[in-house]
């Protein structure tokens, strides 16, 4: 079977060039072939590559043969096309999913058999879309329609059109590791949300919710963080503050663009990395019915439609991806995948959302079940975040971003790789398939849904009363500590009277002590028991001191000495 090369794309004025990189190939193998002036088709064994680059066109002198350049340094090769319309920028030519013909799923892994026949309203598709301002590319998948086959399993995945990939899976028990579904093929779409709602009633924590509702030490570097559909807005936010070039480096400016006006460059003003382009043109896309890439762009009003169960399934993995990618600050830890899975109803149970609001409500009740932090404060900032890109003017590469990095953490994964078969690799090429103002009808929905301002209610975990548990604790140990303390002033204020009329007493009597001993003092007439009497006042000085300073210093010794003793008792 032929791979398909890595390739990548760019444009002048006049031409668009295909730059396929590839290795060990022998050069007279190598053939480059432009047919109904829209198709380019490479082979070079063991590489085969064709591009659709309808509704554009070529120039008709350009068809037939093609020239290419190999440069062996960097094993590449140049393929330079002439457009038909000169000076024409062709858009989006890094969504490679547009120009690729997808890959077809083995029957067996289909819920629903592509069944590809000819449609003699081809040519008018096109013409309805080009005119309706809608650049959708038409492949060879445009002409296919679909068709049910009997099947004893229930399909699942994007589209509903997957079965019997968890078959081996769950023969192994691999399978209970990869879903939180007991039983995948088995088991009814309706059957799947009452188990997950029963299972995340089960393990809901209310004392774990309660000791989140608490700011983490995390919360001011989440908060502080800029993931990379920020970082856009900053940029354009700085440059348009920076101070104007001086005339100087307007000069030099000028003199640069004349002096490389005869040799077109090719741009290419794609926001995707190098890995991103990579990975863009070797997923292998599967094959979707045309009908769902035409009609889903025209967001349904109606709930449980088809294009209203496609963009709700969109939300379902945006939102795990963004709360992890915002958790992680952009570096992604061995939990995220585990993360992920568990936050997104269709990647864990098989059951994507069939209404915005339900993928409002599903994200969110299982934010507050299952990750690290269960707060609902937060889980209200990443809705924010996901509004950001999607009311973006370049929201649609910001979502592909998204999807191509939430794809490669599941795909390095021990369990749950399968995600990125049954729902992201689809995804990936129905969202380069839409165009910005489907995006922009979601956002307003997710945006009529927040302000309601009922999810707190809508998640229907009892959050009020646990909350008001948690704070009317709080307030009682309040009103208790005030009350003690109240308590402890006035018990000290009590010890002070106590005290103070204590001291009143003591001095009192030390009063009274003082004034017969200085009646005796006279009787004696002896100036050292005076002195003495000093010394009785600072409490310091023990009365047998005293008798005996007494008794020594007195001219009558029997006398004074019986005199003081008596008058003291």
């Amino acid at each position: 079977m032929p791979l398909v090369p890595h390739f990548e794309l760019s444009q002048t004025s006049s031409e668009v060039i295909v730059l396929v990189f590839v290795k060990t190939i022998r050069l007279e193998s190598i053939e480059v072939l432009l047919d109904d002036e829209s198709v380019l088709h490479f082979h070079a064994h063991p590489y085969s590559l064709t591009l659709n680059f309808a509704p554009h066109q070529f120039d008709a002198e350009a068809q037939g043969i093609v020239s290419a350049q190999y440069d062996p340094s960097i094993q590449t090769i140049r393929i330079p096309i002439m457009k038909a319309d000169k000076g024409e920028t062709w858009p989006n030519l890094d969504m490679t999913a547009r120009l690729m013909r997808p890959k077809e799923i083995p029957k067996q892994w289909l819920h629903a058999v592509v069944d590809s026949t000819e449609n003699d309203n081809e040519q008018a598709d096109m013409t309805n879309d080009k005119n309706s301002g809608n650049d959708v590319t038409p492949t060879d998948a445009a002409t296919d329609t679909i068709k049910t086959i009997p099947s004893s399993t229930y399909g699942y995945g994007f589209g509903n059109l997957f079965q019997n990939i968890f078959t081996d899976y769950c023969r192994s028990g691999i399978a209970q590791e990869m879903l939180s579904l007991a039983d995948p093929e088995n088991t009814e779409p309706s059957e799947r949300k009452s188990q997950r709602m029963d299972q995340e009633q089960e393990d809901f924590d209310p004392d774990r919710y309660d000791y989140d509702i608490q700011d983490d030490y995390l919360y001011e570097m989440v908060m502080g963080f800029v993931p990379f559909w920020k970082e856009a807005k900053k940029d354009t936010t700085n440059n348009a503050n920076t101070e104007r070039p001086s005339a100087d480096d307007l000069a030099e400016s000028l003199e640069t663009k004349l002096s490389i006006a005869d040799k077109a460059q090719p741009t290419s003003n794609s926001p995707f990395t190098a890995d991103e382009k990579l990975q863009l043109s070797t997923i292998p896309y599967p094959l979707i019915p045309d009908h769902i890439l035409r009609n889903a762009s025209l967001l349904s009003s109606e709930n449980g439609s088809e294009s209203s169960l496609l963009w709700s399934g969109l939300l379902d993995l945006l939102i795990p991806f963004v709360y992890d990618h915002l958790m992680t600050m952009g570096d992604p830890t061995v939990e995220s995948a585990w993360t992920i899975t568990k936050l997104s109803c269709s990647l864990s149970w098989l059951d994507p959302p069939k209404t915005i609001q339900e993928a409002l409500i599903g994200t969110t009740r299982r934010m507050l079940i299952y990750p690290y932090w269960r707060n609902l404060d937060y889980g209200v900032t990443v809705w924010e975040h996901l509004l950001s890109i999607l009311e973006s003017s370049d929201g649609l590469h910001a979502v592909i971003k998204c999807l191509l990095q939430l794809r490669s953490i599941l795909e390095k994964s021990e369990f749950y790789y399968a995600g990125n078969k049954v729902f992201v690799d689809p995804y990936l090429y129905w969202v380069q398939h839409q165009d910005i103002s489907g995006l922009t009808r979601v956002a307003k929905k997710v945006r009529k849904e927040l302000d309601k301002g009922t999810l707190k209610e809508d998640v229907d975990l009892d959050l009020a009363i646990y909350e008001n548990l948690v704070f009317g604790e709080e307030e009682e140990s309040g009103d208790d500590d005030t009350a003690s303390s109240s308590e402890d002033s006035d018990s000290e204020e009590e010890e002070d009277d106590d005290d103070s009329s204590g001291d009143g007493n003591s001095k009192a009597e030390e009063n009274q002590e003082v004034v017969q001993l200085q009646t005796t003092t006279e009787r004696t007439g002896n100036k050292t028991v005076s002195s003495t009497l000093l010394d009785l006042e600072d409490d310091i000085a023990p009365r047998s001191h005293v008798l005996n300073v007494v008794e020594e210093s007195s001219t009558e010794p029997s006398t004074g000495g019986k005199l003081l003793i008596e008058e003291l008792n």
